[in-house]
Order: C-alpha cells, then structure tokens, then sequence
C-alpha cells in the first residue's frame, strides 16, 4: 500500500503496544517495522526533528511514498485501532484522512445539518 510520511508517522502513533496472542503481537511488531523508515529514506527525505515534530520534503514524499506490505490482519488491527481512538475520544483531527483511508466514512461520523 502506498502511504506518504505523514501517514506512516500517523500509524505509529495510532496503533498501541499490542497485548494478547503471541501470532497478533508479531504482525504488529513487523507492521511497525513496515512502516517505519529506513536511513536511506531518512536521506532521501530529508527527514530531520526539530523540536518535537519531524520535517521533511515534502515535494519528494508527493513524488515517491513508500510501498509498505501488510497483510489482513494488519488491516484490521489499524482500522480497530482507529475505531477505539474514536469511540475513547482520543482521535486527533491531524489523524482524520488517514482514518477516511483505512475506515471511511459512514453516515455516523457525519455532521448533522445545521437548521437555517
């Protein structure tokens, strides 16, 4: 799946520490490998820290995103991770088209019409 830094950088801050069965702790552990970035994509990107946010170029993430694999059950554990920041309350505005990407949309998470 194609996804730029920002939404790589997203992801691992959407998706918690795993607990449970030792076969989901393992996908998440490689998922979180998947997406983080290599040296040569810290080159390529120019990525850099300043303060506490990462800054990189922008024009070469539109140009060339990443090809992360993940499985199903990958799949799963981002969109229930999504779910679950959503329904705790925790789900961060700079999160919402990485959210549309992995859940969607459906009426609920609408606005309700405002009366004139």
């Amino acid at each position: 799946m194609k996804l730029s830094i920002f939404e790589r950088l997203t992801l691992l801050g959407v998706i918690p520490p795993q607990t449970g069965d030792i076969a989901k702790i393992r996908i998440v552990r490689q998922l979180r490998e998947n997406l983080g970035l290599s040296e040569d994509e810290h080159k390529f990107y120019e990525l850099k820290t300043v303060g506490n946010t990462f800054q990189w170029n922008m024009q070469k993430d539109n140009e060339v995103q990443g090809d992360i694999e993940m499985g199903d059950v990958a799949l799963e554990i981002i969109k229930t991770s999504f779910k679950q920041a959503n329904d705790n309350g925790t789900l961060q505005e700079t999160w919402l088209d990485v959210y549309d990407k992995f859940v969607g949309t459906t009426e609920q998470d609408k606005p309700a019409e405002q009366s004139k």
